[in-house]
């Protein structure tokens, strides 16, 4: 097995940076908007999520929607995975499926806060 140089391990961690960028954006930033403290609910940031609601006695709204997001992503990963590694594509594997991610991840992004 080759050993890999420290430039081409750099380059593998600086493609992770921008997923964990996202993931800790939406991690941070959603409880912000959603579930604001009183101090922004006195300057007149509106309330989506009132504090304290728990779901079924175990989730709070907040953690339903990460542990659903969190469970779609365990069951839709390893079938894109297998649909992507059949793909045929004179492109590339990976490209066609990237290209079609790309405009919803955007979407829904922004359509987030």
């Amino acid at each position: 097995m080759k050993k890999l140089s420290t430039a081409k391990i750099w380059a593998f961690a600086t493609g992770q940076f921008g997923w964990s960028l996202m993931s800790g954006l939406i991690a941070n930033w959603l409880v912000y908007f959603y579930q604001p403290d009183e101090a922004s609910v006195a300057q007149g940031q509106s309330i989506f999520i009132p504090q304290g609601l728990v779901i079924l006695g175990i989730f709070t709204v907040i953690g339903a929607i990460t542990a659903f997001g969190r469970i779609f992503d365990a069951v839709t990963d390893p079938l894109i995975a297998s649909w992507s590694d059949r793909c045929t594509s004179p492109k590339g594997r990976r490209m066609p499926f990237l290209r079609a991610a790309s405009l919803p991840l955007a979407l829904s992004t922004v359509l987030v806060f």
